[in-house]
């Protein structure tokens, strides 16, 4: 019951964090925005920015190392989600979209977890990697 407590306060602060960057992008706060999300993914991930961007098999091994339950997942794939933008077409971003469609994958497939809302963003994650490649 305690774990279960703490875990439901951890993921309502990340729910904070989260709305608090997307306030500040809608504001054209990037800075402030970027500052965030760093400090958001040290804190509650212990995770940097460059490791949401590794190669899918580091960052599948990293996900497994990690073992987080499935609420943190789902909150980090809403995270790296804030920070994908479907107009860039950069390798960092083209892998950010992988790393997502990765971690979706797990959420289903380890902690059997599936909603309309993500399933509409790996939707929109599997166009833009189509029209990547072309």
């Amino acid at each position: 019951m305690y774990r279960r407590d703490l875990l439901t306060a951890e993921i309502q602060k990340l729910a904070q964090v989260l709305a608090r960057i997307l306030g500040l992008k809608n504001e054209n706060r990037d800075d402030e925005a970027a500052e965030t999300f760093s400090e958001s993914l040290r804190a509650f991930f212990d995770l940097t920015a460059a490791q949401l961007v590794l190669p899918e098999n580091e960052f599948e091994a990293l996900l497994d190392e990690r073992n987080f339950e499935a609420g943190k997942v789902d909150y980090l794939g809403q995270l790296m989600h804030v920070q994908f933008d479907p107009a860039l077409k950069t390798g960092e971003n083209i892998a950010l979209a992988k790393n997502l469609l990765l971690l979706y994958a797990l959420l289903e497939n380890k902690h059997h977890l599936q909603s309309f809302g993500n399933l509409s963003i790996q939707q929109q994650l599997k166009n833009f990697l189509s029209d990547a490649d072309h």
